[in-house]
């Protein structure tokens, strides 16, 4: 067993570990990419709900409301869960949460074509979102861990599978679901319900994965042997500068994924617009819904492609030097993108879903390309607790973010606002952001160790 310092005092206790058998370990670079390639597996399943809302709002004759609900719901379970499985990972010294929140997470997917209300599909959305949480903060950290000296660079590789893992989830689900009720429906009449039924075939792959990181990550640690010890001779000054610039990083990143999940309601509003406004209708049908979920899924896919694309630029070139300023810059430049997105529909007629796809892209810079900057600091900032530290810049934060999508739901219905206030408002969040950075400690930032 492990030995781990106590919380008070200079006695030490023995942790049991949970999911420590003999096992030989396979070549870091073999562990890193099994993680990073369940990363890619897990935001697929994460972001199925998010393409399909407009055929489910469609299907299940959702409100608005209700979808902002949904997707609040979503994000509360995910980012409440996280802090606690990084803390249990840390105090047993496991990752089993990892492996066992993705198949969880693949099996409530799967269910969604059994759905026939609200609240079973609210279930399914709570219950399989906290699987998503779960799997992140011991993933994260085993990432972080294997990296080395290229922590920043593997922290932004994984974060770069999680984006693209997304993004075919966003541009996949769709298709796939449109093209299963077609073969159950035929060409002329589509079984949307059939298609649904058919994500159930999914959890095969995604749980033959979850076994395959669980045999990958249970002999990584989670901190360096040492890292207690170190971090208690750090001077009293330094321990609080470093825990009081990861409470900024934390506060950051809440308004970084509030205003990443007010981009993807808003998305979803932008894309069921465009398609009833080019098929003349006053009630989205389930034909337009699954166009407007295609839509959809595209541009929630080049949100995340700037994200990734980005984000993993700069965890692999970005020098600590520049981190701050960084983390002011980029989301000044996703909110003038944002802010000009909803009127590529009025300055871009037959091309507004090209000029919507860029603006959608460029937004995503600014909301998370820095997030894997965010949790690389937090990870050296607190070395003894690098579970607990990619809990808070993930899920932590992750937990406040359906504060966006609430705030944007008044404010499209607000009078005299509508969608193009409603995106004012995201560019106002964003804008917010930057303005945290200037906060940052520059000088504690350039000197953290590389590793």
């Amino acid at each position: 067993m492990p030995i781990d310092r106590a919380p008070a005092g200079g006695d030490t206790y023995p942790l049991p570990v949970l999911d420590a058998y003999p096992v030989k370990p396979a070549r870091p670079a073999v562990r890193i990419g099994a993680t990073i390639v369940s990363h890619s597996v897990v935001d697929f399943f994460s972001f199925v709900p998010i393409a399909l809302m407009p055929l489910l709002t469609s299907r299940l004759d959702l409100s608005i409301k209700q979808e902002a609900q949904l997707i609040g719901i979503g994000a509360i379970c995910s980012g409440a869960v996280q802090p606690v499985v990084a803390w249990a990972s840390d105090r047993f010294d496991t990752r089993l949460f990892g492996s066992a929140g993705l198949a969880l997470a693949a099996i409530c997917v799967g269910l969604f074509g059994w759905v026939d209300h609200f609240w079973q599909l609210a279930v399914l959305m709570a219950t399989g979102t906290m699987g998503i949480g779960a799997f992140h903060p011991p993933s994260a950290a085993a990432a972080g861990h294997l990296g080395g000296t290229k922590r920043s660079f593997v922290v932004a590789a994984f974060f770069l599978a999680g984006m693209l893992g997304g993004m075919a989830g966003n541009v996949f689900s769709p298709v796939y679901v449109e093209a299963a009720a077609r073969i159950a429906g035929g060409s002329e009449t589509p079984d949307y319900g059939a298609g649904l039924r058919a994500l159930a075939w999914l959890v095969i792959p995604a749980v033959l994965v979850a076994l395959v990181l669980m045999r990958a990550i249970r002999s990584v640690g989670h901190r360096h042997h040492d890292a207690h010890e170190k971090h208690a001779t750090l001077p009293p000054r330094e321990r609080s500068a470093r825990w009081a610039a990861t409470g900024l990083l934390y506060i950051g990143n809440i308004v970084r994924f509030t205003a990443d999940l007010s981009l993807a309601f808003l998305l979803i509003q932008w894309s069921k617009m465009v398609t009833q406004d080019t098929a003349s209708l006053e009630v989205l049908t389930q034909q337009a819904g699954a166009e407007a979920s295609t839509l959809n899924g595209l541009l929630q896919a080049f949100k995340q492609l700037g994200m990734g694309v980005v984000g993993l630029l700069a965890g692999t070139f970005l020098p600590m030097r520049l981190a701050k300023p960084a983390l002011v810059l980029a989301p000044w430049f996703g909110a003038i993108a944002a802010v000009s997105l909803p009127y590529a529909a009025h300055a871009a007629p037959g091309a507004e879903r090209w000029v919507g796809l860029a603006l959608a892209m460029c937004a995503g810079v600014g909301i998370g390309s820095m997030v894997p900057v965010t949790i690389a600091l937090a990870q050296r900032l607190l070395p003894h607790r690098t579970s607990l530290a990619s809990g808070m810049m993930m899920g932590g934060a992750w937990v406040f973010a359906p504060v966006g999508p609430w705030i944007m739901e008044v404010l499209i219905a607000r009078e005299g606002v509508g969608l193009d206030g409603a995106f004012l408002g995201l560019g106002c969040i964003l804008v917010f952001a930057g303005l945290l950075g200037l906060l940052l400690p520059g000088k504690l930032i350039r000197e953290l160790p590389s590793d």
